[in-house]
């Protein structure tokens, strides 16, 4: 398990970078506040998320990392939010699988600069 200070500062960074982009900014542009009428919930989502991934990411290879990502998405946004029209609709996949890499990889990125023994 990673220390406290590197769990802390990759779950504080994480919900910040999810919630400013992942929600305010991504889904605002595209016409959907849902994020305004269940922003406790949905950042608490983002908290535990992060906080879960913080128990392992930093115990695999950094190559694995964006795999992760990548996977975590696709299967979050076809079974649980409904986004992905099954595995066929490539662009979902592509789409969805990318943007949980930009998510929750830049958290990643940002508590290795921040501290750089972990």
């Amino acid at each position: 398990m990673a220390d406290v200070k590197t769990i802390m500062i990759y779950v504080i960074t994480g919900t910040l970078v999810t919630v400013l982009f992942g929600e305010l900014t991504a889904v605002y542009l595209a016409g959907n506040p849902v994020f305004l009428q269940y922003w406790f919930p949905i950042t608490l989502y983002y908290a535990v998320a992060t906080f879960v991934f913080s128990l392992f990411i930093f115990k695999i290879p950094p190559i694995c990392v964006p795999l992760m990502f990548f996977i975590y998405g696709v299967v979050i946004e076809t079974f649980v939010f409904g986004n992905i029209k099954g595995l066929a609709d490539i662009l979902g996949v592509l789409f969805f699988g990318n943007q949980y890499i930009a998510l929750f990889g830049m958290p990643y990125i940002i508590t290795k600069k921040i501290n750089p023994g972990k």
